[in-house]
């Protein structure tokens, strides 16, 4: 499910009455101007007025994470604080959901991208600007400012999420290019904080997701054609001969 697909779901399936729908509305309008605190934080409300839905889940999640991405991305507005508690926020939701379906893809690659952002943001910290980005996709890790071993651990919990889609997921082909980079990133961000061998088997994943499943190789069959009355006149079988040749020189 896209993050914006879980606002309008939560509007369409909205019940129990007007104001239950406009409190819905009012947290899609500010979702889709962009405010996004004001939209995690009317989304809040409504899970905490109706405890036993669960439709606020996604788009709250979709909130937290939204806005944590684009700080991550163009480093928009917000704090580094803020951008790591929304991430933690977003994957404690999503998590809740995905308990129930273990098979949703979506769900599970948006929770591995919010421990990617997270591992990276342990990573680079106040460092983490728009150049620093470009220079992680280029393969070339910015200066390391955090604890290597918080670096290392969310590196580990962003690996295993990357292995549940890979493992949940029918089929790779459309997810490849997306996880093969995530790894790349992850594999740099681990190798600058010395987890070399962490580096080394996520660089092993990328391999492994670029080539995709092996070709099935077909096994050689043995294949007796006979033929009946229809297929013309035949040369019936002879048994072997021997025979023996004599000559003057032999």
């Amino acid at each position: 499910m896209a993050l914006g697909d879980a606002a309008e779901l939560a509007l369409e399936t909205a019940s129990g009455g007007a104001l239950v729908a406009d409190a819905a509305r009012r947290a899609l309008a500010h979702e889709r101007a962009g405010r996004f605190r004001e939209a995690w934080t009317a989304w809040e409300e409504l899970r905490a007025a109706h405890p036993s839905r669960s439709d606020w889940n996604a788009p709250l999640a979709a909130s937290y994470l939204r806005f944590a991405f684009g700080w991550t991305a163009d480093g928009c507005e917000g704090s580094l604080r803020e951008a790591e508690e929304a991430l933690v926020r977003g994957v404690a939701i999503l998590t809740i959901d995905v308990a129930g379906s273990a098979d949703d893809v979506a769900r599970l690659l948006l929770i591995a991208r919010a421990c990617e952002q997270r591992c990276i943001l342990r990573a680079f910290g106040e460092g983490w600007t728009r150049a620093a980005r470009d220079a992680l996709e280029a393969g070339e890790a910015p200066p390391v400012t955090g604890d290597p071993r918080q670096v290392s651990a969310a590196g580990a919990a962003a690996t295993v999420a990357f292995d549940l889609v890979a493992l949940t997921a029918p089929s790779l082909a459309s997810l490849a290019g997306e996880l093969a980079q995530s790894c790349l990133r992850l594999a740099t961000t681990l190798d600058a904080v010395g987890a070399e061998d962490e580096a080394r088997e996520l660089l092993m994943r990328v391999e492994a997701v670029l080539r995709g499943p092996p070709a099935k190789r077909s096994r050689p069959k043995l294949v007796a054609i006979e033929g009946g009355a229809a297929a013309g006149p035949t040369t019936a079988p002879r048994a072997p001969q021997l025979s023996l040749v004599t000559s003057r020189t032999a």
